[in-house]
């Protein structure tokens, strides 16, 4: 998190009292924090907390009303979140996995995507969206898992915590549904918006597979079309001769009104059309004039359709509108018709079918609740609490296929040409018709995954690039540096430096690999007072530039400074793969029996960082050992724990030799690659290039079954003085 200590922290505060805990956290640490009832323009650094209230008697409208009052407030301080930095960070409780595994309040879920979406038109601001399982934990423990997250910075734009632990989302790939429950011949179908666009086209592909009764509701009202009409075959046509309907009326021929007809004419003709090609494929088909945001007319329409064809057994919702404008720029009435077709509409139809036995429900979600979208954050809201609502409906109705599609761009559609362009040139493919029609078909059976992201998946958000990070390094945010005491003070180890740099250059490429290349100690951080002020550092980011020639290699430069001067000098590289690693031949070793505890008599570290489990071997310039993985840092880039065990391996073989300890001063490379949150055990093996009492230069390689899943490359080691305890 981009953390600064001159920059205020407002608190919209939940009914429950975690912010009032949470707000004396940040004041403990140095940070000016306090309550607010809602943003003002100015203020750059927002916890929104209202999405963990306590339960209110009219469940989801409390929720609704919450998604709404999120919206207003990113409205108020979107303008100066565009323009500069901030920090942006919404809490709600679904259930503490983002309803992956559970799902709680699942109304409440739109406010994760507004937060997607803000990371997107906010570049400048650091943003995050927090799903805690508030009802699994009392007001204080709710407030220091926050208050970690917030201060910790762990990697991750939407971040779930829960009691098994703290976990980011991601998306995975599979080819085909691995269960499928196919639509039973003369099932009753109820689509809402399904007459023109994709959805047509997707039904027109179920009527190919399966015998149904379709009851299609829309907004547009079916008129019968003039007999002088019905021989105009294009706008132009038509435009000449709805004009002289006009002057034949007397009236005033505005060219807004001319188009706004020959549009009403070609939408009824294509849902005419898209009808009777569903006839003819042998559907029985009926179209039904419903606003699905009005509860009532949905609940009658719903009774017709019974009273003509019996009950419902599938739900399609793929109604939708978009009204794109950055989120400072939206007015409460666009992002209410936006969100409302969405998010009410759905509401009034699984109101209005409670008494069917439905087999099968559908929601047309979108990517742009997936990841967000620049100009898209009522529809990003309103499709995912439709994906949320479909996992509820899931745990509710096992027996029932539920699935939310989070459709990516289509050829066609809402797609303009503009738009199509727009999409190519940020390397997203447009979904074919037929493509995204077949998938429709096979996916509306699949009876085990409920959010399913159809199409390859938008860029990730842009960051520019922040000047500084701060950190504060506390028993309570680090309590592992209790176990890295040198002369009975807390010392940063080289190992989290390299993690916080990692960090932070992924924020700005989470789907490249990074290796950190010339790291350099200029004097170590102790940490005087750990369990009292603490310390604070400042991570700078110095340079960011393309390497030439490196086929998409980029270079980050990090200075870690505080009050005291310059630490470390770190750079970063990213890349779009993995370097390949290979394992030298390793020599033959003899038995290594240290004739002390390795832990309790020479090493410095403490339990959370005693991961060599055996010495394994040791020659006159190598040495060997197993280590045990004993903290994967899930929230982390690296498993600090597990690459410090090199070092510690390299000083053991160090005070073997000189009967001196040794510190890192300097590397030339780490690259983690797979053991960067390894688990288990591992093998590491460490070769000296040069060697006197005073100064060594080694290469770690950490490895299983021969593969090298990871390694450090000249890393330098200085005799520290004799009296060093």
């Amino acid at each position: 998190m981009e953390l600064s200590r001159e920059t205020p922290f407002h608190i919209i505060a939940d009914n429950r009292g975690v912010a009032d805990i949470l707000c004396q956290r940040l004041r403990g640490c140095g940070l000016d924090a306090s309550l607010a009832e809602t943003a003002l323009p100015h203020m750059q650094n927002i916890i929104f907390l209202p999405g963990i209230n306590r339960e209110e008697p009219e469940k989801i409208e409390t929720a609704l009303e919450i998604n709404l009052q999120l919206f207003h407030l990113a409205r108020t301080c979107g303008q100066q979140m565009s323009e500069s930095t901030g920090t942006f960070i919404t809490v709600q409780d679904t259930g503490g996995y983002f309803g992956l595994e559970k799902i709680e309040k699942p109304w409440l879920g739109g406010i994760s995507a507004l937060a997607k979406t803000a990371a997107r038109e906010w570049p400048n601001a650091t943003v995050k969206a927090i799903d805690i399982a508030s009802k699994e934990w009392n007001e204080e423990k709710i407030a220091e898992e926050l208050f970690r997250e917030i201060v910790v910075n762990g990697s991750g734009l939407e971040v779930a915590i829960n009691p098994k632990g703290r976990f980011t989302i991601d998306t995975f790939s599979e080819a085909e549904p691995r269960s499928l429950l196919p639509i039973a011949d003369g099932s009753v179908v109820v689509v809402s918006g399904g007459a023109r666009g994709v959805t047509a086209h997707c039904l027109r592909s179920l009527a190919e597979n399966f015998s149904m009764k379709l009851a299609i509701l829309g907004r547009t009202k079916i008129r019968e079309e003039p007999l002088h009409l019905k021989n105009c075959q294009n706008q132009i046509e038509l435009k000449k001769a709805i004009v002289g309907d006009f002057k034949r009326e007397k009236k005033k021929i505005v060219p807004v009104a001319i188009q706004k007809e020959i549009q009403r004419i070609e939408n009824n003709r294509e849902i005419q059309n898209n009808l009777d090609e569903l006839r003819k494929l042998g559907a029985e088909v009926s179209y039904y004039e419903v606003d699905v945001v009005d509860k009532n007319s949905v609940e009658n329409v719903l009774a017709k359709i019974r009273k003509e064809w019996g009950s419902v057994q599938v739900l399609i919702h793929a109604a939708g509108v978009i009204a794109d404008k950055h989120i400072h720029k939206k007015s409460t009435e666009q992002f209410q018709q936006v969100f409302g077709i969405k998010v009410q509409g759905f509401r009034n139809l699984l109101r209005a079918t409670e008494q069917d036995e439905l087999s099968h429900i559908c929601c047309f979600s979108s990517i742009a609740a997936r990841m967000g979208n620049t100009g898209q954050v009522d529809y990003a809201m309103g499709n995912e609490i439709l994906n949320k609502v479909c996992q509820e409906q899931k745990l509710q109705n096992p027996n029932c296929a539920v699935t939310s599609i989070n459709w990516g761009p289509w050829q066609g559609g809402m797609v303009t040409p503009e738009l199509e362009a727009h999409f190519k040139s940020q390397g997203v493919h447009l979904i074919p018709l037929k493509e995204g029609a077949d998938a429709f078909v096979r996916e509306i059976q699949n009876s085990e995954q409920v959010e399913i992201v159809m199409g390859n998946e938008l860029p990730e958000p842009h960051f520019t690039f922040p000047k500084n990070w701060q950190i504060w390094v506390h028993e309570s945010t680090y309590p592992l540096l209790h176990s890295h005491k040198i002369q009975g003070k807390p010392v940063v180890p080289v190992v989290l430096v390299n993690e916080w740099c990692l960090r932070l250059a992924r924020r700005f490429a989470p789907k490249k690999f990074a290796l950190t290349k010339n790291l350099k100690v200029i004097k170590g951080v102790p940490v005087e007072d750990f369990a009292g002020k603490g310390k604070w550092l400042s991570l700078e980011m110095k340079n960011m530039k393309e390497i030439k020639g490196g086929k998409g290699k980029s270079e980050i430069q990090f200075v870690l400074k505080s009050d005291q001067g310059q630490h470390y000098q770190v750079v970063i590289e990213l890349f779009e793969k993995m370097p390949l690693l290979s394992l030298p031949t390793l020599p033959s070793l003899s038995k290594w029996n240290p004739a002390a505890d390795i832990y309790e008599e020479q090493l410095f570290h403490g339990p959370d960082f005693a991961v060599i489990k055996e010495l394994t071997g040791i020659s006159s310039d190598s040495c060997a050992a197993t280590l045990q993985s004993i903290s994967p840092f899930s929230q982390w880039q690296s498993n600090i724990a597990l690459v410090d065990g090199g070092l510690q391996l390299v000083l053991l073989f160090l005070l073997n030799k000189h009967k001196q300890i040794s510190l890192p001063t300097g590397m030339n490379s780490i690259c983690l690659g797979e053991c960067s949150l390894f688990e288990g055990e591992i093998s590491c093996f460490a070769q000296c290039s040069s060697d006197n009492s005073l100064h060594s230069v080694w290469d770690i390689y950490y490895f299983r079954d021969d593969k090298v899943i990871g390694e450090i490359r000249g890393l330098s080691m200085h005799a520290v003085p004799s009296n060093f305890t």
